[in-house]
């Protein structure tokens, strides 16, 4: 089962000390595999009628949550949002990730 999706590390970039955040390698196709188990689970909980919860429902839902969470491009929209509301020039503001560099996929260039 896939525990953690990834791993931050902390860098010098320019300069000035930024966190990397690397996605594990082949996180996708190990949700994608543990999805399928949950699903099954939640088919065969389901077809003994003892539940009343619509557990695939929720499997499905989990999941979706899931796959929101591996997508960095999310999670820089929220940093802006944030700095947006809270920033107001401040250390929030200063904390963005520059345009380009959210890389949801390794490119070779500076990978390992």
């Amino acid at each position: 089962a896939a525990a953690s999706l990834a791993q931050v590390y902390d860098a010098t970039l320019d300069g000035e000390r930024v966190a990397i955040k690397v996605q594990r390698p082949n996180i996708r196709e190990m949700v994608n595999a543990d999805a399928a188990l949950l699903r099954l689970g939640a088919s065969a909980i389901e077809a003994t009628g003892r539940v009343k919860a619509k557990a695939v429902d929720a499997v499905d839902e989990f999941c979706s949550r899931l796959y929101e969470e591996m997508d960095f491009r999310n999670e820089a929209r929220n940093l802006v949002k944030f700095a947006e509301l809270y920033g107001k020039g401040g250390s929030a503001a200063k904390s963005l990730p520059p345009p380009g560099v959210v890389v949801p996929r390794l490119i070779d260039k500076y990978g390992v």
